[in-house]
């Protein structure tokens, strides 16, 4: 009599078949899902960021400046502090940094501002203008920042 306990090999390459042909259907939609989950996270943390600028040039009466570059962003108090110079748009002397951010490298951010550069003012009055986050131009936002520095994100 033969032993009926255990896997035949015909079974073992059976289901091995199923598990391969179900993992080729799920994972190019995973690989779609965390691409997106990426985007949204990059521009959910580009929103809390300039919320956090704001809330600080408003709460210190104080210049503050969001410096967008290929690789991401930085945020900082532009007060001079440290023999710096107080207004200049640029991070120099002493002057505390905020936030820095790398971006996903198919993450790309554009402006439509008049430098790549905009700043809260501590007493209102702020430049408007929009941020646009795009990746590989599939998956597209744009943040507004108004006058009054409100933040706005359009999907």
């Amino acid at each position: 009599m033969m032993n009926t306990r255990g896997l035949s090999l015909v079974e073992l390459v059976t289901v091995l078949g199923i598990i391969s042909v179900g993992s080729l259907v799920a994972v190019p939609a995973v690989l779609k899902w965390k691409t997106g989950a990426d985007f949204r996270g990059t521009a959910a943390r580009l929103v809390s960021s300039l919320q956090y600028a704001r809330s600080y040039s408003y709460t210190n009466c104080e210049l503050v400046v969001i410096d967008f570059h290929e690789k991401g962003y930085e945020i900082f108090v532009d007060n001079g502090e440290g023999n710096g110079h107080a207004g200049d748009w640029v991070r120099n002397g002493n002057e505390r940094l905020l936030v820095a951010h790398q971006s996903p490298a198919s993450v790309s951010i554009d402006t439509n501002f008049s430098s790549e550069r905009f700043r809260f003012k501590g007493y209102g009055r702020n430049q408007p203008g929009s941020i646009f986050l795009n990746q590989s131009n599939l998956l597209n936002t744009r943040i507004v920042v108004n006058v009054l520095g409100r933040i706005r994100v359009e999907y």
